[in-house]
Order: C-alpha cells, then structure tokens, then sequence
C-alpha cells in the first residue's frame, strides 16, 4: 500500500471499502485506481499502474459515455441498504435521506445531475427521480451526466412521524 501520510492511509482505506462495495476486494489495480483518484500525497513514479487502474475503473463507469454498469449499480442498491434506504430505515426527516444517498453515490464519483429545491420533497408521502451525473475530478464544473439511469426516491410518513425512504437506481 503506497501511504506517506495519516490522511494517505484513510484514502487508501477508503478506496479498499469501496472496492469491496463493488464485488472487487481483491483486485489490487481496482483499489489502487480509486486510491489515485483520491489525490493522494504520495507521488508515484511511474504511471503504469494508474494506466491499468483507469482501464478498470472505465469498465464500471464510463465518464465518456455516461452510462453505469450493472456492477456499480448493485453496490451502490448495497450502499443504500446498509444506511436504511432500502425502506427498512428510519429518517426524522427526507433530507436525512437524501444526505445518506448522496454519501453513497459520492463513493462512486456520481452526484446530483440537476438543481435540488427543498419544495420538492415536501409532504407526507411523495415520489421523485433525480438525474445523476459523474463526478469529473478534472474539472469539478463539467460533471458528465449520467444517460441510463436516474435516482428513484419515495418517501412515507409513517405514525411514529418518522420517514420510509426508498431508493434505487433506474
């Protein structure tokens, strides 16, 4: 594991975690690809691995075309389930909800393709799909929309007077 600094060795954690989300635990080029997207403070001498890692990484979600694979989306519906967005959860309110699934989609370097408003999530039921987009770590302004899927969310009040929230990815 190439780590110079403490905050090196959280990435490099991060990367492993999210490797193992992905069905990938073992497969060193997966993990050092989202470890180098990170911006690590090491320095790499050669980038040969960084080569290998992005023809991985390419195949699970093509920046260029804008399409999620079925890998990606399975450990992302995994990632909704471990923080409660599989209905079973229990939010005080919607944007509880919200915030889990953006934390999980972030892991995988997918965000928000389309402007956000509080009003659109109000009430006590209701149902939304939101368009996503790939992160674009060159250039943090030009996300590159993702075009076969969207995030699919619906939410229910409950007695208690806290929130069901579902989600997937179409």
């Amino acid at each position: 594991m190439p780590v110079k600094t403490k905050r090196d060795e959280e990435k490099w954690q991060k990367a492993k975690e999210i490797a193992e989300q992905s069905g990938k635990k073992e497969n060193y080029a997966y993990i050092m690809g989202i470890y180098k997207k990170m911006k690590p403070d090491y320095e790499f001498k050669n980038k040969t691995a960084l080569r290998v890692a992005s023809r991985w990484l390419s195949k699970q979600a093509d920046f260029t075309t804008g399409r999620i694979d079925r890998a990606i989306k399975s450990a992302v519906l995994r990632g909704f389930a471990q923080k409660g967005l599989d209905g079973n959860g229990s939010f005080r309110k919607v944007g509880e909800g919200l915030t889990a699934a953006f934390d999980v989609l972030g892991r995988f370097g997918i965000e928000v393709g389309q402007t956000l408003s509080a009003h659109l999530f109000m009430g006590d039921q209701g149902r939304r799909n939101i368009e996503l987009a790939f992160s674009n770590p060159d250039d943090p302004f030009s996300p590159k929309d993702v075009s076969n899927s969207m995030l699919v969310m619906s939410w229910y009040k409950r007695d208690s007077g806290n929130y069901e929230i579902l989600m997937y990815l179409s």
